[in-house]
């Protein structure tokens, strides 16, 4: 007996769901990656706590793996002081020109990398 064409659909897509999120998973861990490195870079030398401060890290919550960049922590809570500026210290960003710098390359690469995923579970 043959499959309708939605549970057909649906049943070729559950296949091919794994093999698109092993690829973007490594593409946004690049790319999470990619903007915590410029952002170390970009950030002030003086400010050596700061630059130890940026990390990057994954989560599991409701929509699946999410990968998160931060700047500051518990010791650092001056980063968005250096970042927007504060009383008369002037901005010296970081974390926002990094972001813009290179979101072009890493959504490129996820979509690349969702494309791969398809060509891989259909072949």
């Amino acid at each position: 007996m043959a499959k309708s064409g939605a549970s057909a659909y649906l049943a070729r897509l559950k296949k091919v769901a794994p093999a698109i999120k092993r690829r973007v998973n490594v593409a946004l861990e690049t790319g999470a990656a990619e903007y915590a490195g410029m952002m170390r870079r970009l950030a002030p030398q003086q400010e050596g706590d700061l630059i130890e401060s940026i990390v990057y890290y994954a989560r599991i919550d409701a929509e699946g793996l999410v990968w998160i960049v931060a700047a500051g922590d518990d010791k650092v809570y001056y980063a968005r002081y250096v970042e927007f500026g504060h009383g008369n210290a002037a901005a010296r960003p970081f974390f926002y020109p990094s972001v813009r710098a290179l979101r072009r390359r890493v959504k490129a690469r996820v979509v690349r990398a969702w494309r791969l995923g398809i060509k891989e579970s259909a072949a």
